[in-house]
């Protein structure tokens, strides 16, 4: 599932953005403007019986061609919040999911946009063993 979500995620920086876009290490020496999708949390809880939430944590760095351009920092953040609200997890358009938490800081001419979403699905149980009825002969006494 993380791979999915940071593939819809550097989609949806790809068809926004017209740079580099990193889901690996950065090499030391790279060339600005460019984007780097490090996962961060994952959290996985059951919800009932078979259901669970999944819930993954990302934060997006995005490097300009100055780190003291602050002005292209917040117009790039801007767009983040609304092309990353809604997400593709692969090519089909009906996979959709929501970011349920976004917000940003610029620390040092590098802007980090933390972003993160929450899945709900069902884990395959196998195959369980049902309780049995058990037969009692109580007598009540008197």
């Amino acid at each position: 599932m993380i791979n999915s979500i940071i593939y819809g995620i550097a989609n949806a920086l790809d068809s926004n953005f017209n740079c580099d876009i990193f889901t690996e290490n950065i090499k030391q020496g790279f060339d600005g403007p460019c984007f780097f999708i490090k996962s961060l949390n994952t959290d996985d809880n059951i919800v009932l019986n078979n259901r669970r939430i999944a819930s993954y944590s990302f934060c997006i760095h995005y490097f300009p061609e100055s780190s003291s351009d602050n002005y292209n920092s917040s117009d790039v953040a801007q767009t983040l919040y609304q092309c990353l609200e809604y997400i593709n997890l692969d090519n089909v358009s009906t996979n959709k999911i929501r970011a349920n938490e976004m917000n940003h800081e610029v620390l040092d001419g590098i802007l980090l946009f933390n972003i993160s979403f929450n899945v709900y699905y069902k884990r395959s149980l196998g195959s369980v063993t049902n309780m049995r009825l058990i037969e009692s002969n109580n007598s009540s006494v008197d």
